[in-house]
C-alpha cells in the first residue's frame, strides 16, 4: 500500500439523508486514479443499512461498485466524533474523518498520516470503541475479481456478501449484506439482521396462593421478516432470587404464572426472552410475596357460663403468608362479628338465645381477606345441662375432696380405737393370768381425750370418749366409745364429724383378743371453691378387729370397717344451683406390728410398724340443677373412687420419771420419733408424700389408780407441710 494511491470516488444520494449515503471504494495502481461513471443508467451500487446499536450512532451501508479489478464492499458510519466513516476494502480497514460529502464524483487519496480529506489506517478495536461494541468480527465473502473494466453487468457477483458479528450492551448481533443479483443492469442487494432479544419491560405481578402471576411488555426491536425468523421469540424464562437457574415458562405470551411457591416468602423475579439466536437480556427484578387467606380454625369447643360463650379452638395450620389480625364469629349463619382477639379463645357476649341450641363458626382475618370458615360447634345457651357439663370436673373434684376428708378422719378414728385395744391387751392382758384388776379395771365409767393439730395448709381438732364394762375375769368387755372431729383442708373445705360405736371384745386365748363393733356417724361439711355449699351426711358402720401376740413381746393387730353413708349436698356457683342426695360406700383397714423390749425395770421400747388403707366409692351422683330459670332433674355424674393410704414406723420409748418401776410409776414420759408416707388418689390427681415427725408425751396416774391424764405434743413434716399437734387424754374411773 505504500506504493499505491487510493482514489475514492463518491456519488452522493441525499434523498434519505446522511444514512442513505452511497460509498464506493476502489483500489488503483500507484499514481492511477479512476472515477466512476455518474450516468443514471449505471449507478453500479446499492445501499442496505440497519441500526446496529449505540443509540442510533452506528449503522451499516453496503454498496457494490464495478471497478477494473476489484469490488468495493462496505461502509460503517458513526457519529461518535463528528461524522466518522470506516471503510473495509480487500481485508483492510480505513478511516475517514471528513464531514463533507459531495453529490458529484470525487476522489480521496490514501495517506498514512490521515490528513484531512484522506483515508488513514484503522483497526477493529477503533471501530468497536466508536460504536460501543464489546466484540466484533468481520467476514468478507466478496469476490475480488471477475469484473471487466467498463462492463455494466453484475452477473458474476451474485455470491458477494459481507458479515459483521458484534456484541453490544451484552446482546449478540449479526449483520450480513449480500449482492443477490441484477435487473436491467442494476444490482440488487439484501441484508439479514439477527440478534438476541432485548429485555422485557413494564414487569408487574399479581400474587396468589403459592403463586406469582407476571405480565410484561415484550421486546420488539428486531426485524422478523424473510431470512430473519430466528429473531422471533420462542420462549420466556424466569429466575428466582438471583440463583442463576433460569426456568422455562413454556410460553411466548406476555404473561404467565409461577406456581409451587411458599406463601409468606418474598421472591425476587426476573424475566428474559429467548429466540433462535439465544438468550435475551434479563428484565429488572421485582419482588413479590405469594399470599392467600388462612385456612379454617379446627377443634372448636364451646363453654357457656353467665350468659356468655367461650369458644376455644386450634389456630389455622396455615395463615396464608400473612399475620392474623382478628377472628370473627358467626351464629346460625348470621352476620360475621369481630371478636377483637387474635388468639384462642373467642368470647361471645351477644346474640345468644336462652334455652336454645345455636351453632357457631369461626374464621381468621388477615390483610389478604377473610379465611375459610370452620365447621360449626353447637352450644346451648342458658341450659342447666350445659353449665353442669362445663363444670362437671370441678364439681367432682370438690365432692371428692370432702370424701377424702371423711376417710382420713375414719382412718384416724380407727387408729385411735386400735391403739386403745392394743394397750389393753399388752398392759392388762388377762386378769386371770396375772394382770392387776386395779391397774386394768373391768369397768370404766368414763374416759375422754382430745387433740389439736395445725399445719401450714390445714387444721384438725379431734377427741374421743370411752366407757367400758367387763366381767371379773377380764376376758370379756363391752365398750361404748365415740369420736368428734373438726378439720379444715388445704382447699378451704371445713368438715365436722361426730361418731359413736358399741364394741364387744373377748380374749379367745392367752395370746389373742377378738372384737367387733357397730357404729353411726354424722358429718357436716362446708365447701368452698368454684362452687360453694354444704353437705350433710349420715352413716352406719360395722367392723371387726383382733390383737394377737405372735411371740413373746411381739404383737400384731388389725381391723376392717365397712361404712354406708347417705349425703345431702347443695352447691352453687352463682349461675347453677345443684341439689343431690346420693350414697357412698367406704372400706377402711389397717395392720400394726408392735414389739415390747424391756430395757430395765423403769424403761422399755415399743417399736411399731403400721399400715392403713381406705377407699370410698361415691357411685353415680344424681343432681337437680336450676339455671336461667330452668330446672333439670336428670343431671348426673360418676362420683368416682377416692383412695387414701399411709405407712409409718414409730419406735416409742417409755420411761418412769418418779424413780419407780414402769409397773408402779405414776409419771411416765414417752418419746416417739416417726417416719411416714401418705398416698391420696382422686379422679383428677394423685399425690405421694413422705416425711418425719416426733411425739413427746407425759402420762400421770392418780395414787388410787382411778384417774389418768396424758399430754402429747407432736411435730410432723410431710409433703412440704409442717403440722403441730397437741393431744390431751383424761381418764376418770368410778
Amino acid at each position: 500500500m505504500n506504493n499505491q494511491e487510493i482514489s475514492i470516488s463518491l456519488k452522493g444520494v441525499f434523498n434519505k439523508g446522511l444514512k442513505s449515503l452511497l460509498v464506493g471504494l476502489t483500489c488503483l495502481n500507484a499514481n492511477t486514479a479512476l472515477a466512476f461513471d455518474a450516468g443514471t443508467s449505471d449507478p453500479n451500487d446499492r445501499l442496505y443499512e440497519s441500526l446496529i446499536g449505540n443509540n442510533n450512532t452506528c449503522w451499516l451501508e453496503v454498496g457494490y461498485l464495478q471497478a477494473s479489478a476489484n469490488l468495493t464492499q462496505i461502509l460503517i458510519g458513526t457519529t461518535v466524533s463528528g461524522t466518522t466513516r470506516y471503510y473495509y476494502y480487500n481485508g483492510g480497514y480505513y478511516r475517514s474523518a471528513t464531514n463533507t460529502w459531495s453529490n458529484t464524483e470525487a476522489s480521496y487519496t490514501y495517506s498514512s498520516t490521515g490528513s484531512a480529506g484522506e483515508l488513514s489506517p484503522a483497526t477493529i478495536a477503533t471501530i468497536m470503541t466508536d460504536c460501543g461494541w464489546s466484540s466484533a468480527n468481520f467476514t468478507d465473502n466478496t469476490p475480488s475479481s471477475g469484473f471487466a473494466d467498463g462492463t455494466t453487468t453484475f452477473a458474476n457477483a451474485t455470491t458477494a456478501s459481507f458479515t459483521v458479528d458484534y456484541t453490544y450492551n451484552s446482546r449478540n448481533f449479526s449483520f450480513t449484506g449480500a449482492l443477490t443479483g441484477a435487473a436491467s443492469d442494476v444490482p440488487t442487494t439484501s441484508a439479514v439482521y439477527l440478534g438476541t432479544p432485548n429485555l422485557p419491560t413494564s414487569l408487574s405481578s399479581v400474587v396468589g396462593d403459592g403463586s406469582i402471576s407476571l405480565s410484561y411488555t415484550a421486546p420488539s426491536d428486531l426485524p422478523t421478516g424473510a431470512g430473519e425468523t430466528a429473531n422471533i421469540i420462542t420462549d420466556y424464562e424466569y429466575e428466582l432470587n438471583g440463583d442463576g437457574n433460569w426456568i422455562s415458562a413454556s410460553t411466548t405470551s406476555t404473561s404467565f404464572t409461577i406456581s409451587g411457591l411458599t406463601n409468606g416468602t418474598t421472591y425476587s423475579v426476573k424475566v428474559r426472552a429467548v429466540n433462535g439466536v439465544g438468550d435475551g437480556l434479563a428484565s429488572s427484578a421485582i419482588s413479590a410475596t405469594p399470599i392467600t387467606v388462612p385456612n379454617a380454625p379446627t377443634s372448636l369447643s364451646a363453654i357457656l357460663s353467665n350468659n356468655q360463650a367461650t369458644v376455644s379452638f386450634t389456630a389455622p395450620t396455615s395463615t396464608g403468608g400473612s399475620n392474623i389480625t382478628d377472628y370473627e364469629y358467626q351464629i346460625d349463619n348470621g352476620t360475621w362479628t369481630s371478636s377483637g382477639t387474635t388468639t384462642s379463645p373467642v368470647t361471645i357476649t351477644s346474640g345468644l338465645i336462652t334455652g336454645t341450641t345455636q351453632y357457631v363458626k369461626l374464621r381468621a382475618i388477615t390483610s389478604v381477606g377473610n379465611g375459610t370458615a370452620s365447621a360449626p360447634v353447637a352450644l346451648t345457651s342458658g341450659s342447666p345441662q350445659s353449665v353442669f357439663t362445663q363444670n362437671e370436673d370441678v364439681i367432682r373434684e370438690q365432692v371428692q375432696s370432702v370424701a377424702l376428708q371423711s376417710i382420713r378422719n375414719g382412718v384416724q378414728e380407727a387408729s385411735g380405737f386400735m391403739s386403745s385395744a392394743r394397750d389393753r391387751f399388752i398392759l392388762c392382758g388377762n386378769v386371770s393370768s396375772g394382770a392387776s384388776s386395779a391397774t386394768c379395771p373391768s369397768n370404766i365409767p368414763f374416759d375422754i381425750d382430745g387433740s389439736a393439730s395445725v399445719s401450714t395448709t390445714s387444721a384438725n381438732i379431734d377427741g374421743s370418749f370411752f366407757g367400758q364394762f367387763g366381767n371379773f375375769d377380764g376376758n370379756y368387755r363391752r365398750m361404748t366409745s365415740g369420736d368428734f372431729n373438726l378439720q379444715r383442708d388445704e382447699n378451704g373445705n371445713t368438715t365436722g364429724a361426730l361418731s359413736g360405736r358399741i364394741a364387744w371384745e373377748y380374749l379367745s386365748s392367752d395370746t389373742a383378743m377378738l372384737g367387733w363393733f357397730v357404729g353411726a356417724e354424722y358429718i357436716q361439711s362446708d365447701m368452698t371453691g368454684t362452687f360453694t355449699g354444704d353437705q350433710t351426711s349420715f352413716g352406719a358402720s360395722i367392723g371387726g378387729y383382733f390383737v394377737t401376740e405372735l411371740q413373746n413381746q411381739l404383737y400384731l393387730d388389725g381391723h376392717l370397717t365397712i361404712k354406708q353413708n347417705e349425703h345431702d349436698l347443695q352447691l352453687t356457683n352463682g349461675t347453677l344451683d345443684l341439689d343431690s342426695i346420693y350414697h357412698s360406700t367406704s372400706v377402711l383397714s389397717g395392720l400394726t406390728l408392735t414389739g415390747v423390749t424391756t430395757i430395765d425395770e423403769s424403761s422399755e421400747l415399743w417399736p411399731t410398724f403400721s399400715i392403713n388403707a381406705a377407699r370410698a366409692d361415691l357411685g353415680t351422683i344424681g343432681f337437680t340443677g336450676t339455671a336461667y330459670g330452668l330446672t333439670d332433674s336428670t343431671l348426673s355424674m360418676d362420683g368416682g373412687l377416692v383412695s387414701y393410704a399411709d405407712v409409718s414406723v414409730a419406735p416409742k420409748y417409755r420411761a418412769a420419771m418418779d424413780g419407780q418401776t414402769l409397773a408402779n410409776s405414776l409419771l411416765v414420759a414417752t418419746v416417739t420419733p416417726k417416719a411416714m408416707c401418705e398416698y391420696t388418689e382422686l379422679s383428677s390427681s394423685t399425690s405421694r408424700n413422705c416425711g418425719t415427725g416426733l411425739l413427746l408425751g407425759l402420762l400421770g396416774t392418780t395414787k388410787d389408780g382411778n384417774g389418768t391424764l396424758e399430754l402429747e405434743l407432736g411435730l410432723d413434716s410431710i409433703g412440704g407441710a409442717t403440722r403441730h399437734s397437741v393431744a390431751l387424754n383424761a381418764d376418770l374411773r368410778y
